[in-house]
């Protein structure tokens, strides 16, 4: 998405389903003015996962953040501590959209209506009011499991309906 993005090809509602972005060159030439002048970017390995994160919400960010346009971003996760961390966290520790606002399961969550009974949590960004994170029951295989077929169709509905 990243890459059709900072093509110019697609600039409409998205969905992710438990992103984790993998370093490209159009992510490198996001980072270019931290570059050591000869366009070269020194990364550690533990870095590195950082800055992947700090140049994907970059480059979404671009298209989805103006509420006029109505182009949402939704992403849709497991509730397992690995997905939090690698996903919501790691978003919102870029600071390109603030601070994540979560909604836990209380009267003010979203609650979505489907079969296999899964509450799911929401959380959105102070600085991206067009994106979204939901997470439904399960780790990071959670989006292959057919019990999750309906929450698949609220994400659908929540970028493409609820414009």
């Amino acid at each position: 998405l990243t890459y059709l993005i900072d093509r110019g090809v697609w600039r409409g509602p998205s969905i992710l389903l438990s992103p984790i972005p993998n370093w490209s060159n159009h992510l490198r030439a996001q980072l270019l003015d931290g570059s050591d002048g000869n366009g070269c970017i020194h990364v550690d390995d533990e870095a590195l996962f950082e800055v992947e994160w700090l140049a994907s919400m970059k480059i979404l960010k671009r298209v989805h953040t103006d509420t006029a346009l109505g182009h949402p971003l939704i992403v849709g996760i497991g509730t397992s501590d690995d997905e939090h961390f690698l996903i919501v966290d790691m978003m919102e520790e870029s600071q390109v959209c603030g601070n994540a606002v979560r909604i836990e399961d209380s009267e003010d969550a979203e609650k979505s209506e489907i079969d296999n009974g899964a509450i799911h949590t929401q959380t959105t960004f102070a600085d991206c009011p067009t994106w979204s994170v939901y997470s439904f029951p399960g780790d990071h295989g959670w989006k292959t499991n057919a019990s999750n077929a309906a929450n698949i169709a609220f994400l659908v509905d929540k970028a493409f309906l609820d414009v």
